[in-house]
């Protein structure tokens, strides 16, 4: 995922910017359905953030994983088609992912960020 990322954010051939990587300390939150209420599983987790600004992102407490069965959009460039790969990877294993490739356009600036579980 990482050299996915580094790749996507290395758009230019001659684009020497500097790229940040930071490890946070967060948790995924899993909503469980039970027949007497909705329940939290709270799991701890790490964030990946790969980014090209100058500080680095706020990272929430927590994240709402991402378990739904809705289907990634078609890539359509080399950097999406990264981006997309690594979505996938995150949605295998019920992360959550903050890049969106829907818009169609993702800034040099741009602050990927993944969170996986810790187990």
């Amino acid at each position: 995922m990482l050299i996915h990322s580094i790749q996507a954010l290395k758009t230019d051939a001659g684009d020497n910017e500097p790229i940040t990587i930071a490890l946070q300390d967060t948790q995924l939150n899993y909503l469980l359905h039970s027949l007497k209420r909705e329940y939290i599983k709270k799991v701890p987790a790490i964030a990946f953030s790969i980014t090209k600004q100058a500080t680095l992102p706020f990272i929430e407490k927590d994240y709402q994983a991402q378990i739904n069965g809705s289907f990634l959009p078609m890539a359509e460039t080399v950097q999406e088609l990264l981006l997309a790969t690594n979505q996938r990877i995150v949605k295998a294993h019920y992360g959550y992912t903050g890049v969106d490739i829907t818009k169609r356009s993702i800034p040099l600036t741009s602050v990927l960020y993944y969170t996986c579980s810790t187990y």
